[in-house]
């Protein structure tokens, strides 16, 4: 156990208490018949937010400037397992060492630029097909054919080309561009971090993974996770028949967790606190830039932990990496199916609903008439905050266009 972390019981009983206090705050939300409201009131954003390529562009340089989460500690189970990412531009292998640190390199060969990993392995060297450079889970150079015609070439400065990375309670950080500083993650979680840490993400067990296409603007789509305006229209036979929409929403700087109330509460919301069902943590992180974070249940079951991890492609054409773990490990075969029956039934949702809005939606904002803006409602706060916050990191100010 990392020096300063809280034992599991600590973490627990925490989880318990906010889930006990947003318990509360949930009927409260459900007797007044609304959710958090965002204190200036309704708020217009240019179509061209979503359309601009200008902006586009100053995006995608911001998410490679950014740390983004590249997966859990779960997927580089032991040492020399290696996963691949690439969904910035600029392929890069991820892997953990013998002493169990991880390290984040491009990937590609020093001597002449030869691909390395095709995909996921487990390596004891990372070895180029090209010409047989052999390189040990440091990136350091340690064997080579005919050394004898590389005898006037330092070793030393023909290692594996590093990229910032950072492992911090169950979450692999990286920053895409090699040359970058190193990842201060204190820095970029600040006061979310004890948020994150209680998860005990350290934990997770990867469980399925996949990949959600849409032709959009990669906000339209983040957008559709930030908001529950649009259960009873669009979700009238999913997600409505579990969830109202009165919304908690908390902000953690450029971070924010919210969550929505339980049909559940319909049952008691009338009746004193002490005749009111036992309730358990559960809530749904926007982890700056480009990643949401579910923990919590589906069906009436262990919780789970779902990531969407959002990434741009054009203007307007993005992917999401959607991937669910079991928080504490797979118990049974009957545990692993019920964890895979909520991924297959969450990323149904996504597709047939959420993505299908936003391809529709992008579409028509494409031809929109100049100087049309959309509008976020003050019941649509977590997305305007979050629209500020990428607007600001990537120095594009949302009033631009006025």
């Amino acid at each position: 156990m990392p020096d300063g972390q809280p034992p599991a019981a600590d973490w627990a009983r925490r989880r318990q208490e906010i889930a006990e206090d947003r318990q509360r705050g949930y009927v409260e939300r459900v007797n007044a018949g609304v959710g958090d409201l965002a204190p200036g009131g309704a708020m217009e954003n240019d179509a061209r937010v979503y359309t601009d390529p200008a902006r586009f562009e100053a995006e995608l340089a911001m998410l490679r400037a950014s740390p983004i989460l590249a997966g859990l500690s779960g997927d580089l189970p032991e040492p020399g397992t290696l996963m691949l990412f690439e969904e910035l531009g600029t392929s890069i292998i991820i892997v953990r060492n013998k002493q169990g640190a991880v390290n984040a390199f491009l990937n590609m060969c020093p001597h002449r630029a030869m691909k390395l990993a095709e995909e996921p392995c487990k390596k004891s060297l990372i070895t180029c097909r090209f010409h047989g450079w052999s390189f040990d889970l440091d990136g350091g150079l340690v064997g080579l054919p005919e050394p004898e015609a590389f005898q006037d070439v330092d070793r030393t400065t023909r290692g594996l080309i590093r990229v910032p990375c950072a492992e911090w309670a169950g979450l692999i950080f990286i920053i895409p561009t090699p040359g970058a500083d190193a990842i201060d993650v204190a820095a970029h979680l600040g006061d979310f971090a004890p948020e994150l840490e209680q998860l005990e993400l350290h934990q997770a067990e990867p469980v399925k993974d996949g990949v959600m296409q849409a032709d959009c603007n990669w906000k339209y789509a983040l957008d559709t996770y930030g908001e529950g305006y649009h259960f009873p229209a669009l979700h009238k036979e999913t997600v409505s028949l579990i969830s109202r929409t009165e919304m908690q929403y908390e902000t953690f700087g450029r971070h924010h967790r919210v969550g929505w109330a339980s049909r559940s509460i319909e049952a008691y919301a009338d009746k004193p606190e002490r005749e009111w069902p036992a309730t358990q943590y559960e809530g749904v992180h926007y982890l700056f830039p480009n990643t949401i974070i579910f923990y919590g249940t589906v069906t009436d079951s262990d919780p789970m932990v779902q990531i969407f991890r959002h990434f741009p492609e054009a203007v307007g054409g993005m992917h999401t990496n959607f991937k669910v773990y079991a928080p504490w490990g797979v118990k049974s075969a009957e545990h692993r199916a019920v964890v895979e029956g909520a991924y297959d039934g969450t990323a149904h949702v996504v597709e047939t609903e959420d993505y299908w809005v936003a391809r529709n939606g992008w579409k028509q904002l494409t031809m929109a008439p100049a100087g049309f803006k959309v509008l976020y409602g003050a019941n649509e706060h977590a997305l305007q905050n979050q629209h500020k916050a990428i607007a600001d990191a990537a120095g594009m100010p949302l009033d631009m266009y006025d």
